[in-house]
């Protein structure tokens, strides 16, 4: 496979979940590959949430991003990132060039599979 886009995955997994499918993603991603993560958390918005003079409805959703709608047992986020810590689990799963990618704003991350890592 030669690129894997997971749009609002990671999220939904627990701790110890995040490290075990990242590295089945590149396990099957092919030298040179490239997955594209479009995720939801608290991103650099927990700077924002604290802002004394932040409109209820705004922090309302922020919450609501960070920690899933809660429409039905499955809508929960049980993890958050930012841009750092979802790079360092990709650099732990053996993921090289990392990097956030304007289309989506704030919450797509690109991360290529170098091209010796089997």
């Amino acid at each position: 496979m030669s690129e894997l886009y997971a749009s609002h995955v990671l999220e939904h997994l627990g701790f110890r979940e995040v490290p075990r499918a990242l590295a089945e993603w590149h396990r099957v991603l092919e030298p040179g590959g490239r997955v594209s993560i479009q995720r939801a958390g608290p991103g650099e918005a927990g700077a924002d949430l604290a802002h004394p003079r932040l409109e209820d409805h705004i922090r309302d959703w922020i919450i609501a991003v960070m920690f899933g709608g809660q429409t039905d047992e499955h809508d929960f986020h049980k993890i958050g990132f930012t841009f750092e810590t979802l790079g360092r689990y990709l650099r732990q799963a053996g993921f090289g060039k990392i990097m956030r990618v304007a289309e989506f704003d704030q919450f797509e991350i690109r991360a290529g599979c170098g091209s010796g890592r089997r």
